[in-house]
C-alpha cells in the first residue's frame, strides 16, 4: 500500500501546481486603475483645498481642474487626496491623470470669484446693444436693439451647454419694430413693451411666452398709463413696475393676478420723481441709482457710495445681496445688511462696453455678454 501511494503522488502534484500557478495569476490582475468618488468641497475659489476620495491613488497621480493642473497636490493614502484650485481653473471636470491615462470624474467643480469666459464671440463678428434679454430654457436670448448699421428685430440664441450662438426668430409681429423698449423676466414669462417708434412713446404692453412661436406667443396685456421709453423695469411684490423713463416721471406698477388674470397698472406714487437707473431689489426692497449715488426707497435715504462710477450700469440680485456691473467693467456687490459695498473681480473686457452689459441671474451666479457676443459667467463665494 505504501509503495502504491508513492507511486501516485506525483500526480497530485502535476494536477495542483497549475492550478496555485493560475490562482497567482488571477490575484495579480487586480485593476488598479485609479478613479474619483468624491470632492469635498464641490466649489470654490482659486486656491481653495479639495479633499478627493477615490480608490488607487499613488504619487503619481495629478489631478486636473479643468485644463489646470493643481500643484498643490498630497497623496494622503491610496484613497485620499487634497489638491488646492490652481489658478486658471475654470468651472467644468475635474480629472485624474496616471500614467498617460485621464479618468474624469462625473460631478464637476465650480470655481467661484472668478469670471469665465464661455466663448469668443457672435459668429458674424457683429456688435448689438439697448436690447432686450432673458434666460430661458438653459438658452440666453438677446435682441430688439441696436447694432452697427440700425436696428435689429430678431433674437440672437447662447446655448449654454453647447457654447454656441445661433439665430432666432424675430419677436412676433404683432409687437412690432420698437427700440429702447423695457423688458423684465417673470418665471418662464417675459413682460415687455413700451419703447419708441417713429420717435413717439409707445403706451402698449406685452406678455411673451418664448415656448411659443409667432402671434401664439404674445397677449397683449392693458396699456400704460402713459408712454414711455428708456425705462427700467424690475420685479417687487409679485408685481411688475415700470420705473420713470425719458418721457415721464412717474411709476407704473403692474399686478398680473388683477381684472380676473387680465391685469392692471396703478401708480403708486403721487408725485413725479427723478429717472430712476439701475435699479435692483433685495428682499423685496427697492434700490435705485440717482446722480450717481445709490439710495433706498422706504425709508428714504442715500445708502453706502459705490466704489467706482456707474457709467452705464447693470444689475441683478443673487440670494440676499445686489451685483453692479458697469461699461467698464467694474464689478461690486451690496450687503444692505451691513450697508457695505466689497469689490469684485473686474471683467476682462477687451474694450469697454458702449452700453449697459446685461446680467441675468442663472443658478448660484450669474451671466453677462459684451456687444460682440462673448459670455461671460461669475459666481459668487456661496
Amino acid at each position: 500500500m505504501k509503495t502504491a501511494y508513492s507511486a501516485v503522488k506525483p500526480f497530485f502534484s502535476t494536477l495542483l501546481l497549475p492550478a496555485l500557478l493560475l490562482a497567482g495569476c488571477h490575484k495579480d490582475a487586480v485593476d488598479n486603475t485609479p478613479a474619483l468618488s468624491g470632492l469635498l468641497p464641490d466649489h470654490g475659489a482659486i486656491g481653495t483645498s479639495v479633499d478627493i476620495t477615490g480608490k488607487n491613488f499613488d504619487a503619481g497621480t495629478e489631478i486636473y481642474f479643468g485644463k489646470v493642473k493643481a500643484t498643490d497636490v498630497t497623496v494622503v493614502d491610496n484613497a485620499h487626496i487634497t489638491a488646492k484650485v490652481p489658478a486658471g481653473a475654470a468651472s467644468g471636470k475635474v480629472s485624474i491623470r496616471k500614467n498617460d491615462a485621464s479618468y474624469d470624474f462625473s460631478n464637476g467643480f465650480t470655481v467661484t470669484n472668478t469670471w469665465m469666459q464661455r466663448n469668443s464671440g457672435f459668429a458674424d463678428s457683429a456688435t448689438l446693444v439697448t436690447g432686450i434679454y432673458f434666460l430661458y430654457s438653459n438658452k440666453v436670448y438677446l435682441g430688439w436693439g441696436l447694432n452697427d448699421t440700425g436696428f435689429v428685430q430678431n433674437f440672437k440664441v447662447f446655448d449654454l451647454s453647447a457654447n454656441s450662438w445661433s439665430e432666432g426668430a424675430p419677436l412676433p409681429a404683432a409687437i412690432g419694430t420698437r427700440y429702447y423698449l423695457t423688458a423684465v423676466q417673470k418665471d418662464n414669462l417675459v413682460y415687455l413693451g413700451a419703447g419708441l417708434r417713429n420717435s413717439a412713446p409707445q403706451t402698449d404692453f406685452w406678455e411673451f411666452d418664448p415656448s411659443k412661436t409667432g402671434d401664439a406667443a404674445c397677449r397683449r396685456l392693458p396699456d400704460l398709463p402713459e408712454g414711455s421709453w428708456g425705462a427700467w423695469s424690475y420685479l417687487q411684490n409679485g408685481k411688475i413696475n415700470v420705473s420713470p423713463g425719458v418721457s415721464n416721471r412717474k411709476l407704473f406698477s403692474f399686478d398680473p393676478a388683477a381684472n380676473s388674470g387680465q391685469g392692471a397698472w396703478t401708480n403708486p406714487l403721487t408725485t413725479a420723481i427723478a429717472y430712476v437707473v439701475d435699479p435692483f431689489v433685495v428682499n423685496d426692497h427697492l434700490y435705485y441709482n440717482e446722480k450717481e449715488e445709490y439710495w433706498s426707497q422706504d425709508p428714504l435715504k442715500k445708502i453706502a457710495a459705490l466704489p467706482f462710477q456707474l457709467n452705464w450700469a447693470s444689475s441683478c440680485t443673487i440670494g440676499s445681496k445686489a451685483y453692479v456691473l458697469n461699461a467698464a467693467g467694474n464689478f461690486a456687490a451690496y450687503n444692505p445688511a451691513a450697508d457695505t459695498w466689497d469689490s469684485l473681480p473686474k471683467l476682462p473686457l477687451t474694450e469697454n462696453a458702449t452700453f449697459r452689459l446685461p446680467m441675468l441671474p442663472a443658478g448660484h451666479g450669474f451671466l453677462t455678454v459684451t456687444p460682440n457676443g462673448q459670455v461671460f459667467e461669475f459666481v459668487p463665494n456661496y
